[in-house]
């Protein structure tokens, strides 16, 4: 048998059910195969001297056939007994033991081909209108010091999952040994952008708003009030976000819980600990 970690070849037997009960159906069906071909046949002899009825003879024949359909049928059952590797590959899961009974559409083994690793990422709504599908962007591994990859974005969700964030898919146009599949991997989305300039912020300091136009709220500490500000996102980076805005040093960013705010709410500030974006 196999086992973790072991390579594989494409059309390799991985596992075999109990196949006694499908042997003996192949068999029955053989042997029906035989007798009803038989029959036919002494009907096409019985016809040439009339002995039959066209009728009978047409029986036979449909008898016949459906007993061939029949054997093909038990015969693929039996082929399917032998569970075979679709692709060469490393097995990187097994999930039976053996004599286990095993349920229809229940996993058996994952096999890991080694190429084509997809990188499934979220991507917050105020960037989701900027990404470029087939376009190519770079990618780390956490764990693996100094590996840098490209990978394809090769799907763009359309419905919102946790956080408000849209799923997407890249995949790695690069292969290397050390990759696993579950590791971590960090994507660096990159927009054009004509200036140079721009005010790294938390993502979650920015709001959607009507015809999705992206704002923040700024916090105007003479009157405890909030001012709603229009910014234009034009790259992020980990869990920040460059943007365009009329900002000025020492302006005081909220950070959280924007969409519960309102432009000219009074608010009152608990934290002394304060980031100043510039």
């Amino acid at each position: 048998p196999v086992k973790l970690g072991d390579q594989v070849k494409k059309g390799q037997v991985l596992a075999v059910l109990d196949s006694s009960d499908f042997q003996n159906n192949f068999n029955s069906a053989q042997s029906d195969l035989r007798n009803k071909e038989s029959l036919y046949q002494r009907m096409l002899k019985a016809r040439e001297s009339r002995a039959v009825s066209q009728q009978e003879v047409a029986d036979a024949k449909n008898n016949f056939d459906m007993a061939k359909a029949n054997l093909s049928i038990v015969k693929k059952s039996l082929e399917d007994t032998n569970l075979k590797a679709p692709y060469n590959g490393v097995i990187t899961s097994v999930d039976i033991d053996e004599a286990q009974q095993i349920r229809v559409g229940e996993r058996c083994f994952m096999i890991d081909s080694g190429t084509g690793l997809e990188i499934d990422v979220s991507v917050p709504e105020t960037m989701i209108r900027q990404l470029v599908k087939n376009k190519t962007y770079e990618v780390v591994f956490p764990a693996i010091r100094g590996l840098k990859m490209n990978a394809k974005l090769t799907e763009i969700g359309t419905q919102a999952r946790k956080a408000n964030a849209f799923p997407v898919t890249l995949k790695l146009e690069e292969q290397s040994d050390l990759l696993r599949s579950g590791m971590t991997a960090q994507v660096f989305f990159t927009f054009e952008q004509k200036e140079t300039e721009g005010i790294l912020i938390p993502n979650s300091a920015i709001g959607v708003g009507i015809g999705e136009e992206n704002y923040i709220y700024v916090y105007n500490p003479d009157a405890s009030t909030l001012s709603k500000m229009t910014v234009e996102p034009f790259n992020i980076t980990n869990n920040d976000v460059y943007v365009k805005a009329p900002l000025k040093d020492g302006d005081i960013v909220v950070t959280a819980g924007v969409s519960y705010l309102s432009d000219g709410q009074k608010v009152k500030l608990l934290e002394q600990t304060i980031d100043i974006f510039n």
